[in-house]
């Protein structure tokens, strides 16, 4: 069962997906709270299966209390995390679970008293019949009607582990399936492209233009700064408007990077448009060799997230 929650942990821990289903906190912890009870009932099921106890009828008991219990919060856990992925299942359409709960409920949910309105009905597990993987379910009608039912646990454990694996595999190939829809509506539109073919040589002459002599020449290197450093800022809000819309923005790595860039950038905006005295020709050099290497790894970031998209 691990192999199935685990799948279902890295896609929606994908920083795109977790912040869309983060919009809603508690769906969130449903989804949360039904992955880790999916693995911890998972792990009494097995522990009953190793025959970790049962030396007495006591042990028997509590056994096999714990396993039916175990079966039905699992049963909860899996059906909640596909409503909270509004990939919804419906009990009815799994007969063998059905019956399993009907079992728990019966044997060990509600045995003293069950049923609604006049009808009611009183069950308990047959002790002679009690053993590691069966026991027989004695039931009384209010009617008067006896009824007996011999459950075999080894069935039930196949039923339930063949029934909750089918339910998660579905979550897993629903939620893989939004992911390509997704990439496939972006991947021919490339981030690295929006950054421009060029964009080494536009930030190796906003670098030649920061820090020049003032002489004639400086307004006219200026002026050419300002226009590239222009056409730089106009790409960067076009790359922010693309994460956006791809539901990336709030990445780690983008979030450190832009304020970073965002700085120089305006410092160097104000240098070359002279209206600012307080950057000197050697800061704007440092400012134009900084924003540089900022600016190539925001490529580097774009170009893996293009790779990531062709896959």
């Amino acid at each position: 069962m691990d192999e199935y929650t685990e799948r279902i942990r890295d896609i929606i821990n994908e920083h795109r997906t977790q912040k869309d289903l983060m919009k809603d906190l508690g769906l969130w912890s449903q989804i949360c709270s039904s992955l880790d009870v999916i693995e911890d009932t998972e792990l009494a099921i097995n522990a009953y299966s190793e025959g970790k106890f049962r030396s007495t009828e006591g042990e028997l008991y509590l056994g096999i209390y714990g396993l039916l219990q175990s079966l039905y919060l699992q049963q909860d856990a899996a059906f909640n995390l596909c409503e909270a992925l509004a990939t919804p299942k419906k009990i009815d359409d799994f007969p063998n679970l059905k019956n399993i709960r009907d079992i728990r409920n019966d044997s060990v949910g509600h045995p003293t008293k069950r049923g609604t309105n006049k009808l009611h009905s009183y069950h308990f597990i047959s002790r002679v019949t009690l053993t590691v993987n069966r026991f027989q379910l004695l039931s009384f009608d209010s009617d008067q009607t006896l009824r007996s039912n011999n459950i075999n646990i080894l069935d039930m454990l196949e039923y339930q582990k063949k029934d909750i694996s089918k339910i998660l595999e579905s979550v897993i190939k629903e939620l893989e399936m939004r992911v390509m829809d997704h990439k496939e509506k972006f991947k021919s539109k490339k981030l690295e492209t929006i950054l421009g073919t060029n964009l080494e040589y536009d930030l190796g002459k906003i670098h030649e233009c920061a820090g020049v002599a003032l002489d004639e020449e400086t307004k006219t290197n200026h002026d050419l700064g300002a226009g590239f450093l222009s056409s730089i800022k106009e790409r960067l809000k076009s790359f922010q408007d693309a994460l956006s819309e791809r539901g990336l923005e709030s990445i780690d790595a983008i979030v450190y990077l832009y304020p970073l860039i965002e700085y120089p950038l305006n410092e160097l905006d104000a240098y070359f448009k002279g209206s600012r005295d307080s950057i000197n020709d050697e800061t704007a050099d440092i400012f134009a060799y900084f924003l540089y290497h900022k600016i190539l790894e925001l490529r580097d970031i774009a170009r893996s997230i293009d790779e990531e998209y062709d896959r």
